[in-house]
C-alpha cells in the first residue's frame, strides 16, 4: 500500500468517527424536560446542560403541584447538577425521547445525592376513559413500598396498584428506565390512594384523589418517613398533559 493510499484510509477513518460521533447530537433539535426536586431541605439546586444552565429548582411541594416542561438538547450531552455554585455531580446521557422527566432526590451532597431521568410517554392511544399513572419511590428511609387503592364499585376492597417498589435511589439509570412505565388506572371518579409499607404493610400514607380522563400522571413518594414537618414523607401528583 502506498503512503498516500494509507494516508487517504486514515482521512476517512478519522472523518467516519467524528460523523459517529457527532450524529446523536443534531443540531437544532431538542426535547421537553420535566424538573423535579424531590429532596428535601436542599434548597435551590441547578441543572446544566453541556455547561449551559437549564433550569434552577426548589423542592416541590403540595399534592397537585404545577411542573412545566423546559425545551433541551437532545442526543448525547453533559450534565451537571450545582447547589449554591459548588458542583455536586457530573455524567453524560444520551436523551433519545421528546418528552422526559429528571428527578433529584436524597442529601445535595457528593456523596449521597441520587439523580435520573424517566422517559415520559405521552401517547393516549386507546386509553378511552382511562387515566395513566405511574409510581416514583424517592424516599430514602424506605425500602420498600406498596401502591394500593379501593376499588370504587367495592370500597372495602383493596386492590394492589404496584407491587414491590424498591427505593429508585438504589438503582442505575439503565434499570430505572426499564421500570418506570406508566399503567392505566381509573378516571373520573375519586378513589383512594394508598402507600403501604412492604415490610410491615402498614399504611404509611393515604389519599383521595379524581385523575381526569385521558391524563398522563407521575406519584411521587417523596420525604421521609422518620421526620417531621417539611421533611416529612408525602406524595405528589404530577400531570403530564
Amino acid at each position: 500500500m502506498s503512503m498516500n493510499t494509507f494516508l487517504r484510509l486514515v482521512i476517512l477513518f478519522l472523518s467516519l468517527s467524528f460523523y459517529g460521533c457527532k450524529k446523536d447530537h443534531v443540531s437544532g433539535t431538542s426535547a421537553q424536560l420535566k424538573i423535579i426536586n424531590a429532596s428535601p431541605n436542599a434548597g435551590e439546586i441547578e441543572l446544566l446542560q453541556n455547561l449551559k444552565s437549564v433550569a434552577r429548582f426548589s423542592y416541590i411541594t403540595g399534592i397537585n403541584p404545577t411542573v412545566n416542561y423546559t425545551a433541551i438538547d437532545s442526543g448525547f450531552n453533559n450534565y451537571k447538577l450545582k447547589k449554591a455554585g459548588s458542583e455536586i455531580a457530573s455524567w453524560l446521557f444520551a436523551n433519545e425521547g421528546t418528552h422526559l422527566s429528571f428527578f433529584v432526590c436524597d442529601s445535595m451532597i457528593p456523596s449521597k445525592a441520587s439523580y435520573f431521568f424517566l422517559t415520559d410517554d405521552l401517547d393516549t392511544t386507546g386509553l378511552g376513559k382511562q387515566s395513566m399513572i405511574r409510581l416514583v419511590h424517592t424516599s430514602p428511609d424506605i425500602s420498600t413500598i406498596d401502591l394500593v387503592t379501593t376499588h370504587p364499585v367495592n370500597p372495602g376492597k383493596d386492590s394492589v396498584l404496584v407491587n414491590s417498589m424498591n427505593y429508585f435511589g438504589d438503582f442505575n439509570q439503565a434499570d430505572i428506565l426499564t421500570a418506570s412505565g406508566f399503567q392505566h388506572f381509573y378516571a373520573d371518579t375519586v378513589v383512594y390512594i394508598k402507600i403501604r409499607k412492604k415490610s410491615n404493610s402498614s399504611i404509611l400514607k393515604q389519599y383521595q384523589f379524581n385523575f381526569p380522563k385521558g391524563s398522563i400522571n407521575t406519584l411521587l413518594l417523596k420525604g421521609y418517613a422518620g421526620r417531621a414537618g417539611v421533611d416529612s414523607l408525602s406524595l405528589s401528583i404530577i400531570r403530564h398533559n
